[in-house]
């Protein structure tokens, strides 16, 4: 991998560009930060609980000197390298999880791995512009980002974005669905069987109550 290096100035312009959301990441705490970075660059940045929400911070629109400030002092246990992150604000799911449940609002964006017995979320590298080093104070460009969107990188979004939508969907008709059983069951004089609680206070300690099969 070709290593480039350049100053937060010269690619704070395409952080910011319009249509696009600007996110960061820390990493590189335990020592080990070059071979995380290439392997980042190179199959993507993995999730926690598969959400974007819960692996990233927003990054406010700054200038240079506020913008190094920030990743300077990243908030993320004395991280040594900040991904810089970049995606377009047409796929995000604006109706999604705010915690980005699943992948439900940033999705799109994702690509899934098989890992043991369960699907792990990576965010595509296409979109990580490089890494922000706090020591030298210079961003490695990763090879892999796309400046500009390829087709295929615009077919494989709306792709992904449509099924991102139809997850959505199916987890608001099952709420629905739930609102409509509850709805039935608080306009009712007397509770559904299925959700009367057997616990009386005056039978039976609480901790013995929680601790039954």
């Amino acid at each position: 991998m070709i290593k480039i290096e350049v100053g937060l100035e010269e690619i704070i312009n395409i952080l910011y560009e319009d249509g696009y959301f600007a996110l960061a990441h820390g990493t590189g705490r335990n020592g080990d930060g070059k071979d995380i970075i290439k392997s980042i660059f190179e199959k993507g940045l993995r999730t926690k609980d598969n959400s974007l929400y819960y692996t990233t911070i927003g990054l406010d629109k700054l200038n240079v000197d506020n913008l190094k400030t920030k990743l300077d002092n990243w908030p993320h246990l004395n991280s040594e390298r900040i991904i810089l992150i970049r995606i377009p604000l047409e796929y995000i799911n604006i109706y999604g999880d705010s915690a980005d449940l699943d992948g439900e609002k940033y999705g799109a964006f994702m690509v899934s791995r098989q890992e043991g017995n369960k699907e792990v979320n990576y965010l595509n590298p296409k979109f990580i512009l490089g890494s922000y080093d706090r020591e030298t104070k210079l961003v490695t460009l990763n090879p892999t980002f796309e400046k500009e969107l390829s087709e295929e990188t615009k077919e494989e979004l709306a792709h992904n974005y449509k099924k991102v939508l139809e997850k959505f969907k199916a987890r608001i008709e099952r709420q629905s669905e739930a609102l409509k059983t509850i709805s039935k069951v608080t306009d009712s004089d007397t509770l559904h069987d299925g959700l009367v609680f057997d616990y009386d206070p005056s039978k039976e300690d609480i901790n013995d109550f929680m601790n039954r099969n």
